[in-house]
């Protein structure tokens, strides 16, 4: 293990550490949870790559692989969900928990891969291998439904907006909800200037700006005590997060409207500078330097977010 795949771990709630998956060679980018009980369960795999990390945190914590009995994952996007089936190998007795319409592309990924493949940088390097996991190992998790974590109760709780194959977990032992995505995205380096702040995450090609809205409202009814983020880290108060979210929802699809309203040939490069331009203006507003680069993942997210806004729009105008 190089320096940079060095294990970063650190403790998330009782009997829950979270881990940097060190997604597209990014640190603070993606984590996942390992939730410790009678029973271990992996929530989010992360990245092809990131299955290795698994197997060194579960050796350094003195478990065998074959002590997990759940891998779940919150949706089947790759930087979630492209381990799954590796972790599935590795650890004999796991069975992998995911969207019921997520379960099919994971027994089978080709087809999630082939169209996987322009959305990330770099591909084979940073989201390769993805291994198909057996199908009589994979349970389908309706809405509503629970599994027993040796004592440790996770409910799964369908969402759109996103992904249409999502769900958030909550853990009856925190009191706290694994958003994966439905919750937006977060960012250490702003948390650790006392900036509160969080974006949806707009991606192509499923975005619906009214799904996520009724997601983070559900999320909010349930009044969880803390959110477990995939992007990135946990956080204390999901409340202040959750409405931030919706806030700059707001704001992305005024942004959109306004960019792609006002131009004959609107481009989501345009899109994309005037999201800077607005969130740029509300983190000063919150104390970021006026002079200082905005986070390297918040400008990442950014330009995927008006990428989706784009696709969203185009998809709105044709009536789909």
């Amino acid at each position: 293990m190089t320096a940079r795949e060095t294990l970063l771990v650190e403790e998330a709630a009782p009997k829950t550490s979270f881990i940097d998956l060190i997604d597209r060679n990014l640190r603070g980018r993606t984590s996942g949870y390992l939730l410790e009980g009678d029973q271990l369960a992996i929530i989010e795999a992360g990245p092809g790559p990131a299955g290795h990390l698994w197997l060194e945190l579960l050796a350094a914590k003195g478990y065998s692989p074959d002590d997990v009995q759940y891998v779940i994952v919150t949706h089947i996007h790759l930087d979630h969900a492209g381990a799954a089936g590796f972790l599935l190998q590795q650890c004999g007795n796991a069975k992998l928990v995911v969207h019921p319409r997520g379960a099919r592309f994971l027994a089978n990924p080709l087809p999630l891969v082939e169209g996987s493949k322009d959305f990330f940088a770099d591909f084979e390097k940073t989201m390769l291998p993805v291994y198909p996991a057996a199908e009589e190992r994979i349970i389908p998790a309706q809405d509503g439904e629970s599994i027993d974590c040796g004592g440790r109760k996770l409910t799964f709780w369908h969402g759109d907006g996103h992904s249409r194959n999502h769900f958030a977990v909550l853990d009856g032992l925190t009191n706290g909800v694994f958003c994966g995505d439905a919750a937006g995205l977060v960012y250490r380096e702003l948390m650790e200037m006392k900036i509160d702040f969080c974006i949806p995450a707009t991606v192509p090609n499923q975005f619906d700006p009214s799904a996520y809205r009724r997601t983070l409202e559900k999320l909010k009814l349930h009044n969880p005590a803390k959110a477990f983020y995939t992007h990135f880290g946990p956080v204390k108060e999901p409340e202040l997060y959750f409405k931030m979210c919706l806030e700059m929802l707001d704001m992305h699809v005024q942004a959109t409207e306004e960019t792609f309203g006002s131009s004959d040939q609107p481009s989501w490069q345009e899109l994309a500078r005037c999201l800077e331009e607005r969130i740029r203006g509300y983190l000063t507003r919150k104390g970021y330097p006026k002079d200082q680069p905005l986070p390297p993942l918040l400008e990442l997210d950014i330009k995927v977010n008006a990428q989706g806004l784009a696709d969203w729009w185009s998809r709105k105008q044709q009536g789909k």
